[in-house]
This record gives structure tokens, sequence and C-alpha cells, in this order.
């Protein structure tokens, strides 16, 4: 049950939900607070910004809920990292890509203070990119 700062509550199936808590349902009731007037609809939109208080029903462990949300996002994010795994031994590093990477990083250092940071900066994966092209050249 949604309870909306309009004083309705609104009851149905949760089909999806977003960042914004924008939630849209199915099957839904729509009911003032003091159960005087009610609504039915097969699909509505309840907008995060209306939204005053979210109550599961006690049947739902949301925690166990949440749990499994997680470990099936994280699931999803090992499967779409690169297979290539560096090796920390066998990096070696000539001195022209060890004064490349410490530019990269004294760059980085200055550019945390600006406001507005460009295609022209690097995260990790850039550095181990260009010192992986010195390497194969």
């Amino acid at each position: 049950m949604i309870e909306l700062k309009n004083d309705y509550e609104v009851r149905g199936i949760v089909q999806q939900c977003d960042e914004k808590m924008n939630v849209l349902l199915s099957q839904v009731t729509m009911t003032t607070i003091q159960r005087k007037k009610e609504e039915m609809y097969d699909e509505m939109l309840v907008k995060g910004k209306s939204i005053r208080y979210v109550h599961f029903p006690p049947f739902i462990n949301i925690h166990a809920q949440i749990a499994q949300y997680r470990k099936k996002m994280e699931s999803n994010r090992r499967k779409n990292m690169p297979n290539k795994i560096v090796d920390k031994k066998s990096l070696s590093l000539n001195s022209l890509q060890k004064r490349k990477i410490e530019e990269i990083v004294l760059d980085n250092t200055h550019n945390e203070d600006e406001e507005s940071q460009g295609d022209d900066d690097y995260d990790a994966l850039d550095v181990l990119d260009a010192i992986e092209d010195e390497q194969e050249s």
C-alpha cells in the first residue's frame, strides 16, 4: 500500500519502480484515507514526489528481497566485466611508461579542484590500456 501526500491510499501489484521512486502499479484500488471514496484502475503510475509512505505487507520479507536484488545486480556486473586479468608481477614498466603514469596521476590531482572534467581525464583502465599499447609496439 502506498500512502500519498494528497491523503489517498493506493493498493496494487508493483510492476516497475525506478530510482526516483516512480511506481507503476496494476490492478489498482485508490481510496481516501477515511475510506469514503474508492476508485479502481487497471494501471496507474504513481510519481515518487507524491508518495508520503510505502507500507509493505507483513508476509513480504523486504530485507531478503533487497539482498536477493543486490546479489542479482552483482552477478550481472561481474558478467559484464572484461575477462582480461592483469598480473601485477608480469607487468613490467620502463621509465617512459612510469613517467606517463606519473603525469596522468598528477594531471588528475590538479583537475579534481576544477568544476568541469572533460574527456581528457584518465582512469585506471586508461592507464592500463596505455601501458598495454606501449608494450605491444
